[in-house]
């Protein structure tokens, strides 16, 4: 199988629209570069493992974020918005696979899906894992995790039981190591989490529109107060900040795959004032507009 970048294209909801593999074998490997531009916040049905294989990154899991460097990596649950930005001037490089749970689980009434499957996508507070080579268990799985990718890049004769056999283990370390699952349900959390990835599709499809706190928090049915709490908590960001981060990263991705010119796509991306715009633009990118153009086109 061809080993590509995953290139992370969302709904509204912020919730990936990439196929990962085919219905008869849901698994797809990547490699990727952080150099090239941000994972941005997104979530998605099947499970993710990632391995870092250069540089450093800082990677967020639902509320939680962490600095990884070569050779740790990390666990994404199912419906978790996640995320990852380079550390440093060194490119950040890192090997993923994207599975659906029942390529490991078959169908819910298997012993396989109750033992490796069930005990984490059931486990309401159980986000993810960072995995760290000073841990051995976790040092396993993080081999199992190259192994099942590379197994998956060569595609040599019986490699799906292979790298089944290897996520078989790696689901199964990981149910081994959770506390006891709590007989009651985090209903806050989970109020949390919808509520930011309803605000989260408000300003992904309203982006080049006039928008205010309150306008966010009318749509997560929450108080302005308790819409920066949320957004706080969830991505460590105000809501107006990510609203700016993110239109800056949306005229980025113009600038490389359009032709406008620049002026049209700063207001495009809710910028009415070209030299402000440019300054934000600097400060996150490291460059002007027009150097980031030369630069990655």
């Amino acid at each position: 199988m061809a080993i590509s970048v995953c290139n992370t294209v969302t709904d509204s909801s912020r919730r990936e629209l990439t196929q990962h593999g085919n219905p008869l074998f849901p698994i797809a490997a990547y490699e990727d570069d952080l150099s090239l531009g941000e994972v941005p916040w997104h979530w998605h049905e099947e499970l993710e493992v990632v391995l870092l294989t250069q540089g450093a990154a800082l990677v967020a899991i639902g509320t939680e974020k962490k600095e990884l460097k070569a050779g740790e990596g990390f666990f994404i649950n199912r419906s978790v918005l996640h995320a990852a930005w380079q550390l440093g001037e060194v490119s950040c490089r890192f090997h993923s696979l994207v599975f659906h749970s029942r390529l490991v689980g078959g169908s819910v009434d298997s012993i396989f899906w109750q033992k490796c499957v069930a005990p984490l996508i059931e486990h309401t507070s159980f986000s993810g894992l960072f995995l760290s080579l000073a841990i051995p268990w976790q040092q396993e799985a993080l081999l199992w995790v190259e192994d099942a990718w590379q197994q998956l890049r060569r595609e040599e004769d019986g490699y799906e039981l292979r790298i089944r056999d290897d996520l078989s283990q790696l689901l199964y370390g990981l149910c081994a190591q959770l506390p006891e699952l709590s007989a009651a349900i985090d209903r806050n959390a989970q109020r949390e989490a919808e509520r930011i990835k309803a605000m989260l599709a408000y300003i992904h499809q309203h982006y080049s529109e006039e928008l205010t706190l309150g306008k966010l928090a009318r749509c997560g049915l929450l108080s302005e107060s308790q819409c920066l709490r949320c957004f706080r908590s969830a991505i460590a960001m105000t809501p107006m900040a990510y609203v700016r981060h993110y239109r800056i990263q949306k005229a980025a991705e113009l600038l490389q795959s359009s032709e406008q010119n620049i002026a049209p796509i700063a207001e495009h991306c809710g910028f009415s004032d070209p030299s402000y715009f440019t300054k934000l633009f600097r400060q996150q990118k490291g460059c002007t507009p027009g150097e980031y153009r030369r630069k990655y086109r």
